[in-house]
């Protein structure tokens, strides 16, 4: 498998309802996934790829349009539910 390149938003700075900011998702193989930058509604851009709390996350520089929805995915990490483990009795 070669390296891949997902783009989750490349609006600049004024997302719409279906732009996010500045993302990127690489995905490689035998490593972590990674996103670079993390602007306004990345974070649910990348929850149509995969798990938010599965990836690494590199920041270009700290401007808005880079780096706004990085509390989203701290609380994301936080609060969001995780399936049972064990088994059901």
């Amino acid at each position: 498998m070669s390296v891949r390149i997902t783009v989750l938003g490349c609006s600049g700075s004024v997302v719409g309802p279906d732009s996010a900011a500045s993302g990127y998702l690489l995905r490689a193989p035998d490593t972590p996934p990674m996103v670079i930058d993390f602007g306004g509604g990345v974070l649910g851009a990348l929850q149509r790829h995969l798990d938010p709390g599965s990836v690494h996350v590199l920041l270009s520089h700290l401007h808005a349009d880079h780096c706004l929805d990085m509390p989203g995915l701290f609380v994301w990490r936080r609060y969001h539910p995780t399936p049972p483990k064990g088994k059901a009795l």
